[in-house]
């Protein structure tokens, strides 16, 4: 009986610290919620948002990598506030209109026809680019060759020059 009882005020024991802890843990939430509130109370009627203002409210600001790429790119974004923790945006979600989602297709569709569009443009100046980049090289090698040609002539005019002043003399 004696085990039992020493058994049972040991978890009473336990208990009682967790209370404590979870108890003060609260009040000091309490405290910060005063303290933001205070903070909040403080820049009321303010004309003008100053970095300083901004550091007094803002404890860290988490910006993770991006996901999805072109338009669909999305960045994830943590605020955490001095005081009161993780800041969440609150977003409300609707159920959109059917106006308002035959709206969004027509956009959806007009975007993906002028994405079509570009596609075949970029192709096509690509096509030329290459196309331009051949014809240079084919005319370097063509000036490349008929620079070897007047080379050679004035080479072979000069032997003949030699050839005729020999036979005059």
């Amino acid at each position: 009986m004696l085990t039992d009882y020493e058994n049972e005020q040991n978890e009473l024991n336990k208990i009682i610290e967790t209370d404590t802890a979870d108890m003060q843990r609260i009040i000091g939430g309490q405290n910060n919620v005063e303290r933001f509130l205070k903070l909040v109370k403080k820049y009321e009627n303010i004309t003008e948002l100053t970095p300083a203002m901004i550091n007094e409210f803002i404890d860290k600001i988490l910006v993770h990598e991006p996901q999805g790429k072109g338009a669909d790119r999305t960045t994830e974004v943590e605020i955490y506030l001095n005081y009161v923790g993780q800041f969440q945006v609150p977003v409300e979600q609707h159920e959109p209109t059917e106006e308002e989602r035959i709206a969004a297709e027509k956009e959806a569709e007009r975007l993906r026809r002028k994405r079509e569009s570009n596609r075949k443009y970029m192709k096509k100046i690509r096509e030329k680019s290459k196309e331009f980049a051949e014809h240079e090289r084919i005319a370097e090698e063509k000036s490349s060759d008929s620079n070897v040609c007047v080379e050679q002539n004035a080479t072979s005019k000069s032997n003949r020059q030699k050839v005729k002043g020999e036979k005059i003399a």
